[in-house]
């Protein structure tokens, strides 16, 4: 956020600089991006200190979660035929991702070029700074940090992809134009959609009824002391959240 926000600073104030924008303009466009700011994250906001500490704990923090080891660095491309990011494909699929991941890395090659040719400053700046971002923490980060920066990351390098994408579709080649634009977008589009349906396929949806009856319970017994619960439920620490939870798992 921090990386956005120093590009669009430098932008606006070329902007300012070349007479592009006037002065009541950009106070305009910094309001609704403060709004817009304000607003998003509303629930940072209102316990700002407690979101502090749950966010140092989570970065500080040896314990890997659910990972069993790091994630890849491939999976970055978005591309991962596998129902769990947990785990690596299998057989065919996994010959299938390797060659996909290899064509988005060759379309974010040339999607980085391409950029740097159309003179697309502000994007690029902000693409470069988070990938920078992503390298410099990787180096100190956590197993549970470097997972949550490569997610950050992820949308970053597929957006390059495209922009190679962009390059082949703009060349003057007709066989760049009429044929690889076109099925290097159908091998990207389709990898990351198949990946999706994998996730989405094999995610185990939460019991609502079971958390309906824990928010009544919550209800009916907010304030009145302790509770003991004997099954460790991450989510049951909110809809318990007026009553003072305590079990094996909950030290």
């Amino acid at each position: 956020m921090l990386a956005a926000t120093a590009v669009l600073v430098l932008a606006l104030v070329g902007e300012l600089r070349a007479g592009r924008q006037s002065a009541g303009g950009v106070a305009a466009l910094v309001a609704a991006g403060v709004l817009a700011a304000l607003v998003a994250a509303l629930p940072t906001w209102v316990d700002l200190s407690g979101s502090v500490n749950v966010a140092q704990d989570i970065a500080s923090t040896s314990n890997p979660g659910n990972l069993r080891k790091p994630l890849q660095a491939i999976q970055a491309f978005g591309v991962w035929l596998r129902g769990s990011y947990k785990q690596s494909p299998l057989g065919a699929a996994l010959g299938i991702a390797r060659a996909l991941v290899a064509v988005a890395a060759l379309a974010a090659l040339l999607g980085t070029v391409q950029l740097l040719r159309r003179r697309r400053v502000a994007l690029t700046g902000w693409l470069v700074l988070m990938l920078a971002v992503r390298l410099a923490l990787a180096a100190s980060a956590t197993t549970w940090g470097k997972a949550k920066e490569e997610m950050l990351t992820s949308p970053v390098v597929v957006l390059l992809s495209w922009a190679g994408i962009a390059a082949l579709l703009g060349s003057s080649r007709s066989l760049l134009r009429h044929w690889a634009a076109p099925l290097v977008a159908l091998a990207l589009a389709g990898g990351v959609l198949v990946s999706d349906l994998a996730q989405y396929r094999s995610s185990n949806l939460a019991p609502t009824a079971r958390y309906d009856e824990m928010a009544s319970l919550n209800d009916r017994f907010a304030g009145r002391g302790p509770a003991l619960l004997t099954d460790f439920d991450e989510c049951a620490l909110y809809q318990l959240r007026d009553l003072d939870v305590a079990g094996p798992d909950f030290a």
